[in-house]
């Protein structure tokens, strides 16, 4: 498996929510990001499909070896689900062929069809189940339901409404789920747990349950931070705490994250004995990527009128031209005495827009633990880091 075929791309995006948000805990799943944006790589063109493919680090990667990477990614995480150690992965692709709207005060519509090769890929390489709907807003309730009854479904629950409602210009969805669920490989003693004091960053203190356990732990610590890892059943996945040294910040550390220095931290674990406390959370998040997609480089993709995805959708660029409207992601994470449960889905919705009558497309061209702590859920056999985060309160 190509593992390090998206990690940079992992802290970059990481690194973009973490900067903006800075006061705020965050948890994403930066694998359920990749898979949809490679789905939408492979009906991209010209300057659109290598401002994704830079984005994604993917530059100097043929697209068949990027989709069987994620098709080996989907196949690994997928067979590792047993009845010790839960984990899913499911995508799905919902679209209509027509769009009916006002346009310079006519009510028009606009044809158009995804083309078969596309979709040949999406099965072939993601696994992806395919769902031709009527987005038309007399129909969209039913549309609705249907697409968050299959991703409550995939997420055992947890995320019930992640689509509230369809746009007139709405014609496709790429959604991706994600969930898992992991009991410790030694649990925490739920009698030890006691409310202690967290320092937070601004000097205040508050009082959260700590959980405690001593052990033998693969651990390492430096002039910068302690790191230990907590296995779950099996030891194939791994929580991974990094807990800045005191008069270092979580800023400085997550500044410092990027793919050598995360490579270059895992060859000084080892066995020590010691004890761990670390909170007990629970907290949800609801990100807009589009913009911090845009930072690092894929604005085109969000562009109405310069986005290429004429690999995607067979249709006359005279009348109409499609784009990504938005990309946002619903994440979840539960850490208890017990083991931890996670779960992320992201959806990419695709945009129609009418061209005017003297609008051309430009010609395509192609160029070549009791203070604010980081954590990532990471799979050991072969380093694939399903789930990052900070805290920076366990109370938030």
């Amino acid at each position: 498996m190509k593992k390090m075929i998206f990690m940079d791309f992992l802290f970059d995006i990481f690194k973009e929510v973490y900067l903006d948000l800075p006061n705020e805990n965050q948890f994403i799943s930066p694998i359920s990001i990749q898979i949809p944006l490679t789905i939408i790589l492979n009906g991209a063109e010209g300057r659109t499909y290598n401002a994704i493919k830079s984005t994604l680090h993917y530059d100097n990667i043929d697209i068949d070896e990027i989709n069987f990477s994620n098709k080996e990614i989907i196949e690994y995480l997928n067979q590792l689900d047993s009845s010790e150690l839960k984990i899913q992965m499911f995508n799905s692709l919902w679209f209509t062929d027509r769009w009916t709207g006002m346009f310079n005060r006519e009510l028009i519509t606009l044809y158009f069809d995804f083309k078969k090769e596309f979709m040949n890929l999406n099965d072939k390489y993601f696994n992806a189940a395919i769902n031709k709907r009527d987005f038309s807003q007399e129909d969209k309730e039913l549309l609705i339901k249907e697409i968050n009854k299959i991703v409550k479904e995939n997420t055992n629950g947890i995320f019930k409404n992640v689509i509230s409602d369809i746009s007139e210009k709405d014609i496709a969805f790429i959604i991706n789920t994600i969930y898992f669920k992991g009991l410790w490989d030694l649990k925490f003693d739920k009698a030890k747990t006691k409310e202690e004091i967290f320092n937070l960053e601004n000097g205040d203190e508050k009082k959260v349950p700590l959980m405690f356990r001593s052990d033998y732990f693969q651990y390492f610590e430096n002039n910068k931070f302690q790191a230990i890892k907590l296995p779950y059943i099996g030891k194939r996945i791994c929580m991974y705490v990094f807990l800045p040294s005191k008069g270092e910040s979580l800023d400085s550390f997550v500044t410092s994250l990027n793919n050598k220095s995360w490579n270059g931290w895992q060859k000084p674990f080892h066995e020590r004995k010691g004890e761990i406390k670390l909170p007990r959370l629970k907290f949800r998040k609801n990100i807009d990527l589009s913009k911090y997609l845009t930072q690092l480089g894929m604005g085109i993709l969000f562009d109405e009128k310069d986005a290429d995805l004429s690999k995607l959708i067979d249709f006359d660029r005279e009348k109409m031209n499609f784009y990504i409207k938005e990309v946002i992601q619903d994440s979840f994470i539960e850490i208890n005495e017990e083991g931890t449960e996670a779960a992320a889905v992201t959806e990419v919705t695709l945009g129609i827009v009418p061209c005017s009558e003297d609008y051309r497309p430009p010609k395509p061209f192609k160029m070549h633990v009791t203070r604010p702590y980081f954590f990532a859920i990471v799979d050991e056999e072969t380093g694939l880091i399903i789930f990052i985060g900070s805290v920076k309160d366990p109370r938030q």
